[in-house]
């Protein structure tokens, strides 16, 4: 069992090329080994962050607007 939990950790070299939404990912699924309320604050705000980038215009609207 430690090695499954040793394996399903990313190499902290690598926390530089992934996005913060995926990183948010890797700590929900941490967290809910730990405690499901935990896991579940982490993907509200996963959620959160994914919709506020969403919402969030790009270059070309942001030319059109001025």
């Amino acid at each position: 069992m430690a090695e499954d939990g040793g394996e399903s950790r990313p190499p902290f070299e690598h926390l530089s090329a992934m996005s913060l939404v995926q990183i948010l990912e890797y700590l929900e699924e941490e967290a809910r080994r730990v405690s499901s309320v935990a896991g579940y604050c982490l993907s509200m705000a996963r959620l959160e962050l994914e919709q506020s980038h969403a919402h969030r215009p790009n270059g070309e609207a942001r030319k059109s607007l001025n």
